[in-house]
């Protein structure tokens, strides 16, 4: 490889070639032959300038984290969905463009409205590709929250150029590089296969296992599991990390065209049909997450649903229908970017993200021109993490609580800056549109562990934490408070308790897709009330209300008027009730 390529004029921006480069996302024809010289060449990169030690332990930033920028590699084919990302972009972060012609790529975004500002800034440099998120910088922080440095794998394709774009941004941001292309950290890896909760609870598929394994199919980067988890725990901080089947029908096997990462508690999955696609293996892969793991704070993960809708043929995957998915999305900030590609699914998704995600700006950009290549939106863009992060991590209350157990409304946050904390603060309303919230001070504990108990409360507790360092600077999680916040719900009542074991509740099918049946097997001596409720707590259907059921009831609704996700159903009698967990798809 000549190595003059990467020294080239560098910017706060990076900008992709507007030569029209439409590599795929996976391999194109003849690479995977090229592969073995490949990772020999780039094991003996010389350093553009010198290479960064381990600072110690590290942590690798949430994408849901603050954000400096966002970059993007500019590729003419797929100029119009860029425009659109920079567009969304800018109010929140700096955009960070890596092109070749810094020039065109400015009077194209002039040609949409898009006028040049502090916001968009350019970084001039070569690379072969638009697909950044696989071959961009990882954003990790030492000691948590003191120095930001970039973490770069070996990219898992024989795209050179693409492989040196982290060393060309690390010396463009001024920000210390780690790399694991020598042995033995020498590490083979994607970032459309790695999501991180923040905290060092990782996912991937074992793709990173094929590509890394003993007799991995490089020939190259030899190791055991347990050595791998060793190198991603020295560059990334992870220290919990799950690793899943990979799905038949996704070609390239990069988690994000299935599943994204909420928040520390909450995960959202595309959903087929179990005789669909890759809809079997997703579902047995959700049920080795919820059967293995617990999240950081030693809770189940609560799993949310978001259809994969078929190709404009009707066609899905398995008939060589176009990999669609709403997964595939960035957080920037307070705006999260999600694919499009036809309004009767994309209203769907919307108003998933919306329920899911309140107070965030759901901005949709049509991928139907990229999707072929098997990306879209996260495909394309990659995070850069601020310079002096005020990380909060929340142990959320669960979705449904015992309002009688002080332990149910307990909220715990990590709070850390590198100046220090002055106060921490949790925010309570049970009227979230009221314009004043009531607050506690949150109490410090072991490890920057602080803690606060909401009050009783008669239905729905809306809350949300903010952080204020010793800097002076302040943030809040969710970040869109108080238009965003985290929500629980009553059982029943300050009094209520569990229905008897005696009561027998079947929900089927389920999941549930159109006429659905609650078979209830009780005798309820007194007022009876059967109703279901969304995931953020709203009651979306009554099912019964009345004096009392017989002792076997069936109860019937029809899931297609509900958006496909998860669902509580509350059978509340008397001063006890029941609650029932089931997914809605369609």
């Amino acid at each position: 490889m000549n190595r003059r390529c990467i020294s080239l004029c560098f910017v706060f921006l990076f900008t992709t070639s507007m030569i029209g480069q439409e590599l795929p996302r996976g391999f194109d024809k003849d690479e995977l032959s090229k592969m073995p010289e490949y990772l020999t060449e780039v094991s003996n990169y010389t350093p553009l300038h010198h290479r960064s030690q381990l600072p110690g332990e590290v942590r690798s930033m949430a994408e849901w984290e603050e954000l400096q920028g966002l970059i993007i590699s500019w590729v003419n084919s797929y100029k119009e969905i860029q425009a659109e990302i920079v567009k969304a972009t800018i109010g929140q972060c700096r955009i960070i463009i890596v092109c070749t012609e810094k020039d065109a790529v400015k009077r194209y975004l002039t040609s949409k409205g898009i006028q040049d500002s502090d916001q968009i800034q350019y970084v001039v440099g070569k690379y072969n590709s638009v697909w950044v998120r696989d071959y961009g910088p990882n954003s990790v922080y030492s000691n948590d929250v003191d120095s930001l440095y970039f973490t770069d794998w070996i990219y898992n394709r024989p795209r050179y150029q693409d492989d040196t774009i982290a060393r060309q941004l690390s010396k463009s941001l001024n920000l210390p590089l780690l790399e694991t292309n020598s042995i033995p950290n020498d590490l083979v890896h994607t970032g459309g296969n790695y999501m991180s909760d923040g905290l060092g609870f990782a996912f991937s598929s074992l793709l990173v296992m094929n590509e890394n394994g003993p007799n991995n199919s490089f020939g190259f980067s030899n190791h055991s599991e347990a050595e791998v988890d060793t190198i991603m725990k020295n560059y990334m901080g992870t220290k919990t990390y799950v690793k899943m089947k990979t799905l038949p029908y996704d070609e390239i096997h990069h988690i994000d065209m299935h599943m994204k990462i909420l928040d520390e508690q909450n995960i959202l999955v595309g959903r087929y049909n179990n005789n669909v696609a890759d809809g079997a293996q997703i579902n047995a892969n959700v049920d080795y997450i919820l059967s293995n793991f617990k999240n950081t704070f030693g809770k189940p993960f609560q799993i949310h649903y978001i259809p994969m809708p078929p190709a404009a043929n009707g066609q899905y995957p398995n008939t060589n229908g176009d990999y669609r998915t709403y997964t595939n999305s960035v957080f920037v900030n307070k705006t999260i970017i999600v694919p499009f590609y036809e309004e009767k699914y994309d209203t769907i998704a919307r108003r998933i993200y919306e329920n899911l995600l309140p107070g965030y700006n759901v901005v949709g950009i049509d991928c139907n021109k990229i999707i072929p290549s098997l990306g879209a939106i996260h495909c394309i863009t990659k995070e850069v993490g601020v310079l002096d992060p005020l990380m909060i991590s929340v142990d959320q209350c669960a979705p449904f609580i015992n309002v009688d157990l002080e332990h149910d409304r307990k909220v715990t946050a990590i709070v850390k800056n590198k100046s220090g904390i002055e106060a921490v603060w949790l925010y309570y309303s049970e009227d979230k549109e009221q314009s004043t919230w009531e607050r506690i001070r949150m109490e410090r504990g072991n490890n920057d562990y602080y803690t606060a108990t909401l009050p009783k409360f008669d239905s729905i507790m809306f809350y949300y934490v903010e952080g204020i360092a010793l800097s002076g600077k302040s943030i809040s999680r969710p970040m869109t408070a108080p238009d965003g916040y985290f929500t629980t719900r009553a059982m029943v009542s300050s009094s209520s308790h569990n229905l008897d074991n005696a009561t027998k509740v079947q929900i089927y099918p389920n999941p549930a897709n159109a006429i659905t049946c609650v078979d209830i097997q009780s005798s309820f001596t007194q007022k009876t009330k059967v109703y279901i409720y969304d995931a953020s707590g709203k009651i979306v259907m009554t099912l019964y209300d009345g004096l009392e059921l017989p002792v076997s009831q069936k109860l019937f609704f029809n899931a297609k008027s509900l958006t496909p996700g998860t669902y509580y159903l509350n059978i509340q009698k008397d001063n006890k009730c029941r609650i029932e967990k089931f997914v809605v798809i369609h």
